[in-house]
């Protein structure tokens, strides 16, 4: 790991170039308590922009270490209630849960996949490989 904030500025250069007039760059999403994070900062710093950082978002998560029925039991009774409705609603209408990992069934869940975020409210996604192949990596690796 060489690489030092200097050594970016020759990019930093370029980019201002090439974006003449631009009030503003923005680089998102990137981890604050990263070193990428600082030496970008200091590279732009370095060729003479002012450089404000900001919250953007975090990814929250809560570390489960017990069984789904435990860990359900735990829970409000309205949020057991409204996990319910959504259960019965979903089997209402159709609705099937499979986990593919591996093996034969692996492309067809990546079809199914991509079928469901066709049909949902979400852009596209920039770069259409970037999903399945990451799930057949996680396949072969055995990544759960």
């Amino acid at each position: 790991e060489g690489l030092r904030a200097e050594d970016l500025l020759p990019l930093v250069r370029a980019m201002r170039r090439a974006g003449a007039g631009a009030a503003a760059y923005r680089f998102a999403p990137m981890d604050p308590a990263s070193r990428e994070f600082t030496l970008l900062q200091r590279a732009l710093g370095m060729a003479g922009l002012s450089v404000h950082s900001y919250f953007a978002f975090g990814n929250w998560y809560q570390p489960v270490r017990q069984h789904w029925a435990d860990y359900l039991k735990d829970r409000s009774s309205q949020v057991r209630n409204t996990i319910k409705r959504n259960a019965k609603k979903f089997a209402a209408e159709g609705g099937r849960l499979e986990l593919v990992r591996d093996g034969e069934r692996l492309e067809a869940g990546i079809a199914a996949y991509q079928a469901v975020y066709a049909q949902s409210w979400k852009m596209a996604e920039p770069y259409p490989d970037f999903v399945p192949g990451l799930i057949r990596l996680c396949a072969r690796r055995g990544w759960r």
